[in-house]
């Protein structure tokens, strides 16, 4: 009777952890995969502008306003190197409609602004251009022998004049800016089997995202298996060599 009683008591303390084992890592190891499944991002379409909600890392495919395409992994937005910038800016000179002549990079421009102090209608700034991103002129000037670069509003802007004499309004500036025509100077850059792809980021029509892969579920869940199963071989193990060392003699 004593003997069948340890048996019992043996086996009722083993029963516990044997049950909480042998399925407590399988859910755990699920429900963290749940979580790694739930934060994958979801397919969708995603305007231009909106581009800096995309995650790094994420599979796109970029729709251009020329209607090209590109399919990589989104590595963010940053600035275009000068000389791939200033390319760029090269071919959309030379694509321009007739009758639009933009200033070359780095020419001395006289810019007239509205002015915020209406005590004054207009005010003039001189400086060499830049670039151009979107909504706003970039060009350097010159302070006590030091280069700054400086940006104001194309919205502000109302007139632009090059060292040649020509002639452009901020409205057709805007509009090139707006359509794409003028490359900005930053761009989203795609990874694409280890190459890097920049696109001006205001020449990017839309952008589709495509799903994660979701496989944290069926991956913690097999993890947690493996873990619960070993966990049982060791129980087991302990139940058995429990039962070779108990003395079964009668008292």
């Amino acid at each position: 009777m004593n003997v069948l009683t340890r048996v019992i008591q043996k086996w009722m303390w083993l029963s516990i952890p044997f049950t909480v084992v042998i399925s407590g890592c399988s859910i755990i190891g699920l429900t963290l995969g749940l979580m790694s499944d739930a934060r994958q991002p979801k397919e969708m379409i995603i305007p231009g502008w909106k581009v800096d909600s995309l995650k790094v890392g994420t599979m796109i495919e970029v729709l251009c306003k020329d209607s090209i395409t590109l399919k990589g992994k989104y590595s963010g937005v940053e600035p275009l190197p000068l000389g791939q910038y200033a390319q760029a800016y090269a071919k959309a000179q030379a694509r321009l409609p007739a009758g639009i002549h933009l200033p070359d990079l780095a020419d001395t421009l006289t810019m007239t602004f509205v002015s915020p102090n209406l005590q004054v209608s207009k005010r003039v700034l001189s400086g060499k251009l830049s670039g151009f991103e979107v909504g706003f002129i970039l060009f350097t000037t010159t302070e006590n022998g030091r280069f700054k670069v400086s940006s104001e509003r194309l919205e502000e802007l109302m007139r632009l004049r090059d060292e040649r004499g020509t002639d452009l309004t901020g409205e057709i500036v805007s509009n090139l800016i707006t359509e794409g025509k003028i490359p900005a100077r930053s761009a989203l850059v795609l990874l694409d089997e280890g190459r890097r792809k920049p696109v001006a980021i205001n020449q990017v029509e839309q952008v589709h995202q495509f799903a994660g892969k979701k496989n944290g579920a069926i991956t913690g869940l097999l993890l947690g298996a493996v873990i619960d199963a070993t966990l049982v071989f060791i129980a087991v193990h302990e139940v058995d060599d429990s039962f070779k060392n108990m003395d079964w003699g009668e008292h």
